[in-house]
């Protein structure tokens, strides 16, 4: 594909995703759909945010917090400490990265490429049913964490 079709497709993906959200009137502000690989939404604090990320080559969607900043580390290791109060509100396997990397917390639905329109609404209903369930656990537990 190339780059201006890619982006299409990104466009459009998200775009149909934001037209599902709207009518589940989710507790975050929507944005604009973007012409790239995710999809970021507010959770409450500087440094935290929640995204809906696709891979076409490999085949899998996913919805994660990324921590971004200088306190990304100390944030994420704070957050990473509910782990057990997170992990099992949540159906699928969580995710936390290990030290030394990108501090993200992430659930991933495999086999599930984005490229393919006839499985969009399942995949847009799965993104959206786990974009609202972060956003309720996880805006608590941020608003908590230390300010230093």
């Amino acid at each position: 594909m190339q780059e201006g079709s890619v982006k299409q497709v990104y466009r459009g993906y998200w775009s149909s995703l934001r037209d599902r959200l709207e009518r589940m009137r989710p507790p975050f502000n929507l944005t604009m759909p973007p012409a790239r690989d995710r999809y970021g939404f507010a959770v409450g604090r500087t440094g935290f945010k929640l995204e809906a990320v696709v891979n076409s080559r490999d085949k899998w969607i996913r919805i994660q917090i990324a921590l971004v900043g200088p306190k990304a580390a100390p944030l994420f290791g704070a957050l990473q400490s509910y782990s057990f109060e997170i992990d099992p509100r949540i159906p699928e396997r969580v995710e936390w990265t290990k030290p030394g990397e990108v501090p993200f917390v992430r659930i991933t639905r495999e086999e599930s490429d984005p490229t393919d329109r006839r499985a969009w609404e399942e995949q847009h209903k799965w993104l959206a049913d786990r974009l609202i369930m972060f956003h309720e656990i996880f805006l608590p537990i941020i608003s908590r964490l230390p300010t230093k």
